[in-house]
């Protein structure tokens, strides 16, 4: 019976040894929120409220706007001989696959020359809506916004959407996309130590739609924050403050993953209107428990494989905490590809677990 386990470790290992570096590589991603006055939309097709959603940017190079009688707004900036992937590319593809099944196409609300596509109608919403990428209004150069079809999108890069009921949003002193901020500019998730105090800023943005100018930033402060464990409008959620500058802190009770938001807020001038975006930040709280380290001693060495390999065979009994550090593939069981994947760690040849830190 050793043998047939001790086998089992072995051919667990080669696997692991055996996978290129590559396998263990991130897809490249885009993100993209909507919201309706405040407050993120609902996506009735993935079941999810549309906050920095996270898309492969490989199924967005996908969609081929020549199909779509669009290739009139076809860019190719970098005269490469292939269009290159926009904001129009994110609009029609989070239309048809975050919108609803069936439902009219995009597309034949499409009007404007190339430079300046306009949508009449969009998410079951008029053409009253702004779009921010990267947490700044486009512009095409100064004095001038630049549109969807004209706007490439890059790796890594998130695009804002919000709609509004009022078109106050126009002209109000609050208007704008909030931001949570940390010391490097906008961020969307960010890590803390179990026990640590997370600080981070409330910020929001505004690049005056009707001259074309360029986007600044003003703090937010006395607004409510809510976090939670569930998701994004969990009824369990938990609830803070900016403080008059701006500044949020919250110590999270426990180690996960921590979803935090404000809503879009009323206008300053227009106080009936909701005249700005909602924001979002995930934030993961690491555990004081090492992976792969069951040991204790900090280090994740070929014992610590061993330990995995004991337990597995029940040679060994491991406490809640240790057992914790030994289930490296997040599967909840301990089992020889845990001890495989801990020795692979060792020896350099993956940089982190599948479980995560």
């Amino acid at each position: 019976m050793k043998k047939k386990v001790f086998s089992i470790f072995l051919a667990a290992l080669m696997i692991v040894l055996m996978l290129p570096t590559q396998a263990f590589a991130t897809e490249e991603m885009v993100y993209f929120s909507i919201s309706d006055d405040g407050a993120y939309v609902y996506s009735d097709t993935k079941q999810i409220p549309l906050a920095y959603v996270e898309i492969p940017i490989s199924e967005i190079k996908e969609i081929d706007i020549e199909e779509y009688g669009l290739g009139e707004y076809a860019t190719d900036n970098n005269k490469d001989g292939e269009d290159d992937i926009t904001v129009l590319h994110l609009y029609i593809y989070a239309h048809e696959k975050y919108y609803y099944e069936g439902a009219d196409p995009l597309v034949e609300n499409a009007e404007g020359a190339p430079g300046s596509i306009f949508f009449k109608w969009f998410w079951g919403h008029d053409c009253n809506l702004n779009y921010y990428v990267n947490g700044e209004y486009p512009l095409a150069y100064d004095g001038w916004g630049a549109t969807a079809d004209t706007i490439v999108i890059e790796p890594g890069d998130f695009v804002d959407i919000m709609m509004f009921s009022s078109w106050d949003f126009y002209s109000d002193s609050g208007a704008g996309f909030h931001n949570f901020f940390d010391e490097n500019g906008i961020v969307h998730e960010m890590t803390f130590e179990e026990g640590e105090e997370a600080e981070f800023m409330l910020k929001r943005g505004y690049g005056n739609l009707n001259i074309g100018g360029a986007t600044e930033y003003v703090s937010v402060g006395n607004v409510p924050v809510y976090y939670s464990q569930s998701g994004v409008y969990a009824e369990d959620a938990l609830e803070t403050e900016s403080d008059e500058n701006g500044n949020v802190s919250i110590t999270f009770p426990s180690s996960g993953t921590w979803y935090v938001w404000m809503d879009g807020q009323k206008g300053i001038d227009f106080p009936d209107a909701v005249v700005s975006s909602p924001a979002y930040l995930e934030i993961t709280v690491e555990s004081s428990i090492v992976k792969g380290d069951i040991s204790g001693d900090g280090e994740v060495a070929p014992a610590d494989a061993a330990f995995a390999y004991a337990a597995y065979n029940g040679a060994k009994e491991l406490s809640d905490e240790q057992k914790a550090a030994a289930d490296v593939n997040g599967d909840g069981e301990i089992t020889p590809a845990d001890a495989a994947l801990i020795y692979a760690f060792y020896n350099g040849k993956i940089t982190e677990f599948p479980s995560g830190k």
